[in-house]
């Protein structure tokens, strides 16, 4: 019947949440890309998803004031997430060409409805997964929003994650477990040994006889 019996022991017993989320760029690691004076864009060197490293040359412009051509290069190192640049096309100075965002740290933005707005707090850890089996990234909340979403009557709770190894990218739905509280106890038995008979939790226990 497939049934094994394992040992009850000492254990510790967690008390956790689960959250739905969102994997955003960290905006304080983004840079965008702006002309420093009006003119015609002649070149753009990178593709939208491709590296860069601090320095390096992303476009050129024709300014309309010197008709000279000047280069426009990579505030940071980073993968390029938005570009706008055209060839041929005029670029204002105002104008961002190119954003660049530093994706070894996310940021992921849970969604907490009402019922569990006084169950978060600042410091708590959260394991972050990808839907698809990717994870899991331990991280502490490092901002719960002051102001509710109107329109979902939710709050935002965010968490920054070590993305180094490249497997979290932005725009991906991910699923967060929320470390509430624990206690340790004397005898734990695993959730799925738990059975229900006539509505009654049980859990059934190896005995010797005579």
């Amino acid at each position: 019947a497939g049934l094994t019996i394992e040992p009850a022991g000492a254990g510790t017993i967690r008390e956790t949440l689960v959250l739905n989320g969102i994997i955003q760029p960290n905006d304080e690691q983004l840079v965008a890309v702006l002309p420093r004076f009006g003119g015609i864009v002649r070149a753009v060197t990178k593709r939208l998803g491709e590296s860069v490293k601090q320095g390096e040359v992303v476009a050129r412009v024709e300014s309309n004031e010197s008709l000279t051509q000047y280069q426009l290069t990579a505030p940071i190192s980073g993968t390029v997430i938005e570009r706008k640049g055209v060839l041929g096309e005029y670029a204002d100075k105002d104008k961002r060409l190119m954003v660049i965002a530093d994706l070894t740290t996310l940021w992921v933005d849970y969604r907490v409805y009402q019922t569990d707005f006084a169950r978060l707090q600042l410091g708590q850890k959260v394991e972050t997964r990808l839907t698809q089996n990717g994870g899991p990234k331990l991280a502490a909340i490092s901002y719960i929003s002051p102001i509710g979403m109107t329109d979902t009557q939710s709050m935002l709770a965010r968490v920054v994650i070590d993305n180094k190894d490249g497997s979290f990218r932005p725009g991906l739905y991910v699923t967060g477990r929320v470390l509430l509280a624990e206690q340790k106890v004397a005898v734990v038995v695993k959730q799925s040994a738990g059975q229900y008979v006539d509505g009654t939790p049980v859990v059934s226990v190896q005995t010797k006889h005579g």
